[in-house]
């Protein structure tokens, strides 16, 4: 069982997907401060060069720090020939930086290893980066042991990631905390992932708020987020303006996520005006719901069309729907088998 409360050998890649981890790519911004007077002058006159599109000039200048036994010219040299394309003289850049201690020099050959497939190489290239404190490594590895199985192992690692100032880490802990049904561990961990940056984890307060029956908190959080025009923080608070018996409040924030383009949104005004017995603005919202995506948005506008005789408009929404929802098909062969 790992920290979170996850068995050794579970899926490990559901929040994973959730989140939509980007891939990782060489990195220039990284701990480094250009201040620190143990950073070469090279290294320093290197970047600026880099920022003004000037390369070959800014190599120049990393060979140079390299040759004063700058660790960071061996790092922004190998980030600077990948990106001019020679992934060996990179990786013999990096190689030599890792040699003298570089975390991200570790890390950035660990992504190379990676990509050409010697994934022994690449872990023990991560396991150096880590244990000299770079964040990326501690990720990878979190991803590395989450795929074998190795619960403890991934939560140690992404613990160290979160601790390193990842705050997508930080978020990923919540959501997992709280799906592990730790509310106080997640209130605290998506805490800290706002507070290194990742304005995502506002949201899972507001959820984490809920489940707390906290409303007054889950509001506070959603109203935020709705005046920064964000189409979910509308949405969940339409449910808790609901849960609160503030329909009329809860139904202007329905409609302002409906406007924003939010698919399920625009699905429950739709339903919502269906019972009303508006016809016309209900399939007007289904249609809504079904351009961005939401099946049951383009099933309910279809089966609204066959009803007042749209056959041919009918046939494409109950197709649409589904095309996007496999749960939908055997009802769409049954009704477009009848047509």
């Amino acid at each position: 069982m790992g920290l979170f409360g996850r068995k050794q050998g579970s899926d490990p890649d559901q929040s994973e997907r959730r989140l939509q981890w980007p891939a990782p790519e060489p990195t220039l911004v990284c701990k480094f401060d250009p201040a620190d007077p143990e950073v070469s002058d090279e290294v320093k006159r290197g970047l600026a060069l880099r920022d003004d599109g000037e390369q070959q000039a800014a190599v120049t200048e990393m060979r140079r720090a390299e040759e004063r036994g700058d660790p960071w010219g061996s790092t922004f040299l190998g980030v600077l020939l990948e990106d001019l394309g020679d992934d060996q003289g990179a990786e013999q850049a990096y190689e030599r930086g890792d040699e003298r201690g570089n975390a991200e020099a570790a890390f950035n050959l660990a992504l190379l290893l990676a990509a050409r497939g010697d994934h022994d190489q690449a872990e023990r290239a991560l396991r150096r980066a880590d244990e000299r404190g770079s964040k990326g490594a501690a990720f990878e590895l979190w991803k590395s042991y989450s795929k074998r199985g190795e619960a403890e192992a991934a939560d140690a690692a992404l613990v160290r990631a979160s601790e390193r100032g990842d705050g997508g880490c930080s978020l990923l802990i919540g959501v997992t905390l709280r799906e592990a049904g730790n509310l106080d561990g997640a209130w605290n961990a998506l805490q800290l992932a706002l507070e290194q940056g990742t304005l995502e984890a506002m949201i899972q307060l507001a959820r984490v708020a809920v489940l707390k029956d906290d409303l007054n908190a889950a509001e506070q959080i959603l109203r935020k987020l709705d005046d920064d025009g964000d189409p979910e923080g509308a949405f969940l608070l339409n449910s808790v303006l609901k849960a609160r018996g503030r329909h009329d409040e809860a139904i202007a924030a329905l409609r302002r996520a409906d406007e924003r383009g939010h698919g399920r949104a625009s699905y429950n005004l739709g339903v919502l005006l269906h019972q009303q017995g508006d016809t016309r603005e209900a399939m007007a919202a289904f249609e809504r719901a079904s351009e961005t995506g939401y099946a049951k948005g383009s099933w309910n506008l279809g089966i609204l069309l066959l009803e007042a005789g749209a056959r041919d408009e009918a046939i494409v929404q109950i197709d649409r729907a589904a095309k996007l929802d496999p749960d939908y098909r055997g009802k769409a062969q049954a009704i477009l088998g009848t047509l």
